[in-house]
């Protein structure tokens, strides 16, 4: 035989064989899984037993006292509405797997509880019946009340104030007092939290005064916060 048609041979034949051994790596491939998993309304006991580290919550703080899995919410003390906070991290499995095969972009995506890279506290809360109830009565402004400055910002020219707790999508419409819209964030990622920089939907700093924020996020549900903001004294040196 011609060694050159040999060759193909040996090349088809080794293609059949590594295909199926792809597919059957892509298939084995652990997938993980995340807070948005979790759907309100489910019993703690029907919550798939996928995460580590749990523990009672904090508000949104650090853990306290680990519990087994979310069907031990009942050890958690509960907040002011009766409700039960569970923290939870992320299964590190894949992040090892990546580790092990030096995928950097992997590491990156699946390096701690994270969701696009940037780090977030997981937790949820449980009502005494056992059935997950939603986050978005965790939403705060921070800082609020605004004054001057926070400690996000990296200059003077640079206004940051963040919405935290959020759902992966959610539409923010902030107000003033007399009812006129003044703002509109839409957020559509998985990360829990948006920014607004002071500034109305004109691209004018907004003046001191109390605002409304309405969160409403669809499938989930409606929250409204209530922010103080002191803006500080611009003045003209030149004219």
């Amino acid at each position: 035989m011609n060694p050159v048609f040999r060759l193909i041979g040996w090349l088809a034949l080794a293609v059949v064989w590594l295909v199926p051994i792809g597919q059957a790596q892509a298939d084995d491939r652990p997938t993980r899984l995340n807070v948005w998993d979790i759907k309100i309304g489910e019993a703690a006991a029907k919550i798939p037993d996928g995460f580590i580290n749990y523990a009672c919550g904090t508000n949104g703080g650090p853990p306290s006292l680990p519990i087994a899995n979310f069907t031990e919410f009942r050890k958690c003390r509960p907040d002011a509405n009766g409700l039960h906070e569970v923290y939870f991290e992320y299964d590190d499995e894949l992040e090892y797997r990546a580790r092990a095969l030096e995928d950097k972009p992997e590491i990156r995506m699946y390096a701690g509880t994270t969701a696009y890279e940037f780090p977030v506290v997981a937790s949820i809360l449980f009502d005494d019946a056992g059935l997950a109830k939603g986050e978005l009565g965790k939403i705060r402004a921070v800082p609020n009340p605004y004054f001057a400055h926070s400690t996000y910002e990296l200059n003077r020219f640079n206004r940051v104030l963040k919405f935290t707790h959020l759902p992966a999508q959610c539409t923010i419409r902030l107000f003033d007092l007399a009812g006129d819209l003044v703002r509109t964030i839409d957020k559509n990622d998985n990360t829990s939290e948006a920014t607004w920089d002071l500034n109305t939907s004109h691209g004018l700093p907004v003046g001191s005064g109390v605002y409304i924020a309405h969160i409403d996020a669809p499938g989930v549900g409606t929250a409204t916060v209530k922010l103080a903001v002191f803006m500080e004294k611009e003045r003209l040196n030149n004219f």
